[in-house]
């Protein structure tokens, strides 16, 4: 178990293997969803709980809800050594369009997921509680909300869809790649960090 300001700081071939593993659990979700998740209801919620064991056994601690886009919030929480993941992806109360809602959330659901990686297989006790939406300006909603922005960058960079040129690719096209408000409301320290972590991703490519 490592420290949590170490998410502060990660280097770019860190972020890409956990990019790639959030996403292959989100592949597993959409290939497998039909198969394996079962319509259940809670709290008046109808939505599908979804096992992700059941694909792959090194996760058989995570489970995940698919519910109607209206129902809530993407939280992921913790309990008894399992980890339980809200994902309000669904068009109605089926999995009708299922692939096609998962691609459309997929940013959603890789901030979830980065979530979950670093909380059950890296960080020490204190992870919990650390992280809360709304506050970006703290090493677990720093490192989620960054990996959102990097895969989206790094796709474009490949595609050459997006400026070679470091800094002006901060001072003109930053804004597409971020959520709004995590950019909106970093403070001058996390920012910085972005900046660093960003310079390491554009010496990779």
């Amino acid at each position: 178990m490592i420290k949590l300001k170490s998410l502060i700081n990660e280097k770019e071939e860190t972020d890409v293997q956990f990019r790639q593993e959030a996403l292959s659990i989100l592949n597993g979700v959409v290939k497998y969803g039909k198969k394996y998740a079962k319509k259940q209801k809670m709290g008046g919620v109808v939505g599908y709980m979804f096992p992700v064991g059941m694909i792959d056994k090194e996760y058989a601690d995570l489970y995940i809800w698919l519910t109607n886009e209206k129902a809530g919030d993407w939280i992921i929480t913790s309990a008894e050594g399992k980890h339980f993941f809200m994902a309000p992806m669904l068009s109605g109360d089926t999995l009708d369009n299922f692939e096609k809602q998962a691609k459309k959330h997929q940013s959603d659901f890789l901030h979830e997921l980065i979530h979950y990686l670093d909380r059950s297989k890296r960080y020490s006790p204190g992870y919990v509680g650390a992280s809360a939406r709304g506050d970006y300006n703290n090493p677990p909603e720093f490192n989620a909300y960054y990996q959102e922005g990097a895969e989206k960058i790094s796709k474009a960079l490949k595609a050459g869809k997006i400026s070679k040129d470091f800094s002006s690719f901060v001072k003109t096209e930053l804004p597409k790649y971020f959520d709004k408000a995590f950019l909106k409301n970093l403070n001058d320290k996390y920012r910085k960090h972005l900046i660093k972590r960003l310079s390491d991703l554009w010496s990779q490519k």
